[in-house]
């Protein structure tokens, strides 16, 4: 996997008029949502099955505030939103960079059999985007193995089963 950059990328990006986020927040809050130039080109990247290693068949997508997550075959990899919030600053490649790197080292501890590496995408000289290609990196993702979407607690809650055994270690 490819070292996340070291020099300073610009500090902003234009914002685009869709937003993909919505929920109880401030109209700055949403406007702050919104996807970044930059990202537009490598979200429709990701959610093309055939730009993933190996192929797959499809890809899911799970959109939240600080992330836009693609399930990918048995992989699932993360992007951090170009977003700058009052708790989390994702606002330049350089710091996306560095989230995923920390993202990476703090749960692999507890998680080492999902957490895979850091990737970064990149552009090649062709102009096309690939993921740990040889080009200069546009963005960065937290690879992960996938798991079965019956293990997340929000199903697992919906299912009824969320005790306090099982919620006590996660407290």
């Amino acid at each position: 996997m490819a070292q996340p950059p070291t020099s300073q990328p610009p500090t902003s990006l234009p914002p685009i008029k869709k937003h993909l986020f919505t929920g109880p927040m401030t109209d700055k809050q949403r406007v702050n949502l919104d996807l970044q130039d930059g990202q537009v080109e490598v979200v429709s990247f990701l959610s093309n099955a055939s730009s993933y290693p190996g192929g797959v068949e499809a890809v899911d997508r799970i959109e939240t505030h600080g992330a836009i997550v693609f399930l990918a075959g048995p992989r699932v990899y993360k992007l951090k939103r170009a977003v700058r919030l009052p708790y989390l600053d994702f606002s330049t490649v350089e710091k996306r960079a560095a989230a995923c790197r920390n993202e990476l080292i703090r749960n692999s501890a507890t998680a080492q059999e999902i957490y895979v590496g850091v990737a970064a995408v990149t552009r090649e000289s062709d102009q096309t985007l690939k993921i740990d290609g040889e080009g200069e990196p546009v963005d960065w993702l937290v690879v992960m193995n996938r798991y079965e979407q019956a293990d997340l607690l929000d199903t697992i809650a919906g299912r009824h089963e969320l005790d306090v055994a099982l919620m006590d270690p996660l407290a």
